[in-house]
């Protein structure tokens, strides 16, 4: 038997399960080992079969891949939302008709702001353009009004609609009633609305909203509502109503002006507005019908011209407010720069600035140091008799002032330099002995100094002292080749050096320092190591013995040799100053030990 792929639909798994009763049951099994063998995918096409009958699998798997089959369509178009708007607008229309209820309660929390917001936006774009229309006007009555406005803080514009203004009517909207589409909307000329499907849209709630809270039903009507001073006037109709928004105090004749308009829109859009399906366009035959409602009325007041005099008059007096008003505003500019001058000024503190009975009243804090403020008032206008002012005395803690009664007080030396930063006040340099020890502590008592610091000060006496060995080092006695005695030209400079020496020795005796000079006997690159080593140390003693010769004390020197040359010296000038005698100089305080120079 050969095996292979069988083509057709497998057998029906009902005929596979039925039992014939002439079989034995070994040959079922037969049967059944044999389906298994011609038909490998009997299970797959059993499982296969479950799923396409039974719904509720098939609602699972469907489940699983809706949620990105959805997304997916998104992102290729607007197929899918096309095709699923009029779903989901038939179940809201459809949800609202039967518990209007819910969207009251969902909207309720924004009604208030989008009635108010609409509302304020109409009544400012009305009010402005009341301003720039009536902002030329120079009439008697035009400046009593600007003058009331100045008076009240309102504008000119709402002072004229209080005064002349009886009633008008800003905007008339026709309302769907069913559900609550705007289906046509007028404004009063130089009024504009930033939106009117809003305003319809919140007085469709407010009126579902007074409905549903009264039980008062469909046929219930919210006829009037107050808006601070805007009256909304509401005529319902069978299909629609009419808002007109008014302002002032209206006649009950503009009632009738409202059902007359709700009838004849009837009358004429009966079909329309009972098949409405949101199309507003047909609507536009109404226009004339609604603004017929928009009626207003203002008083009339005679306008009469002032005579010359009292135009003399009014010219005198805006004449002295204008000077007045002059004056006054410069005497205050003046004012301000002078105590902007006086506050930015070191070492002033200005601590009350008042007006007092016609004269300004100035006090504060004035520094000895800062500058004064009778030359400040003088430089910026004022006479000594234009301001009474009273200046207390205090130190100001400003680095320049703190520095600046330190070196009066202290008189430091000119090598000494002082610096104050945080009121800390540091000394470097060098200063004498005695001016240190006293001054010091004097610095602080010194206004403004908190903290003294004179690590960085040192001794005059001292710096003296330093100077002279500085000055005796640089002193050198040269040798001719292979000879440790003075030629006459060398020798003569022996007093010279006596004399540096015997200042050293005064200098460091009033720092209170102890001297010993080391006396250095150098070689050049020539001769064996051993001879220029005895060769140095005789240069040394020679030099020292003419030195105790002159009459300086041995005691002052001590030899040494400086180490031979370790590699050749080509230039000659340089081999002669090898060949040399220097000096170095040791100062120790007094009682120290020998090896502790400073």
């Amino acid at each position: 038997m050969t095996t292979g792929s069988v083509a057709g639909p497998p057998p029906d798994e009902r005929d596979l399960d039925r039992k014939d009763p002439d079989v034995s049951r070994p040959a079922d099994e037969e049967l059944v080992r044999l389906q298994t063998l011609l038909f490998p995918e009997r299970d797959h096409w059993i499982d296969l079969a479950r799923r396409l009958d039974e719904p509720a699998v098939r609602a699972a798997e469907t489940a699983a891949v809706l949620p990105e089959s959805v997304r997916q369509a998104l992102t290729r178009g607007p197929g899918l939302a096309t095709t699923i708007a009029p779903v989901v607008e038939d179940a809201i229309h459809t949800s609202v008709r039967r518990d209007p209820g819910r969207l009251v309660d969902a909207i309720f929390p924004v009604m208030g702001p989008a009635i108010r917001r609409s509302i304020t936006a109409t009544l400012r774009d009305m009010i402005q353009s009341l301003n720039n229309m009536l902002d030329t006007s120079v009439s008697w009555r035009g400046l009593m009004w600007r003058l009331e406005a100045r008076r009240t803080g309102k504008s000119f514009a709402e002072i004229v609609l209080l005064h002349t203004l009886v009633y008008q009517v800003q905007q008339v909207l026709l309302i769907h009633r069913g559900n609550g589409l705007l289906l046509q909307h007028v404004v009063a000329e130089s009024l504009s609305l930033s939106d009117p499907s809003i305003v319809s849209g919140m007085l469709t709630a407010i009126q579902d909203f007074v409905n549903d809270s009264f039980n008062a039903g469909r046929e219930g009507t919210l006829h009037t509502m107050q808006v601070g001073e805007l009256t909304v006037w509401i005529e319902p109709g069978p299909h629609a109503y009419v808002a007109a928004i008014v302002r002032g105090h209206a006649p009950a004749d503009l009632r009738i002006a409202l059902q007359d308009a709700v009838a004849r829109i009837h009358g004429e859009q009966a079909l329309l507005l009972e098949r409405f399906n949101g199309d507003a366009a047909p609507f536009e035959a109404c226009r004339p019908l609604l603004e017929a409602c928009l009626q207003s009325k203002f008083s009339e007041r005679r306008q009469r011209f002032m005579s010359w005099p009292l135009g003399v008059a009014l010219v005198l007096v805006v004449a002295l407010l204008g000077t007045w008003a002059f004056v006054t505003i410069r005497d205050a500019r003046q004012w301000d720069r002078f105590l902007e001058r006086l506050r930015s000024e070191p070492g002033v503190v200005v601590v009350a600035a008042e007006r007092r009975g016609g004269q300004y009243v100035l006090s504060g804090l004035h520094d000895p140091l800062a500058a004064d403020p009778a030359r400040l008032q003088a430089e910026a206008g004022y006479a000594p008799g234009d301001i009474s002012s009273r200046w207390e005395q205090y130190y100001a803690a400003d680095p320049a002032f703190v520095l600046a009664r330190a070196a009066a007080l202290l008189e430091p030396p000119s090598t000494t330099r002082l610096e104050c930063a945080s009121g800390v006040l540091t000394f470097s340099g060098s200063a004498p002995r005695a001016w240190i020890a006293e001054r010091i502590r004097l610095a602080l008592f010194v206004p403004g100094v908190q903290a003294v610091r004179a690590e960085k000060l040192r001794p005059q006496e001292v710096v003296d002292a330093e100077a002279r060995a500085a000055t005796l080092e640089q002193r050198r006695f040269l040798f001719a080749p292979d000879r440790w005695t003075l030629d006459e030209s060398e020798r003569s400079a022996i007093p010279a050096v006596v004399a540096d020496i015997r200042a050293l020795v005064s200098a460091a005796r009033i720092a209170g320092l102890d001297v010993s000079i080391e006396v250095t006997g150098r070689t050049d690159d020539t001769g064996i190591g051993t001879e220029n080593a005895r060769l140095g140390a005789r240069r040394a003693d020679t030099v020292v013995t003419a030195l105790v010769a002159a009459g300086l004390d041995r005691q002052l020197f001590s030899g040494a040799v400086a180490p031979p040359v370790s590699e050749p010296v080509p230039d000659s000038s340089q081999r002669a100053l090898l060949r040399s005698v220097q000096f170095r100089a040791r100062l120790t305080p007094i009682g120290d030990p020998p090896g502790r120079s400073r």
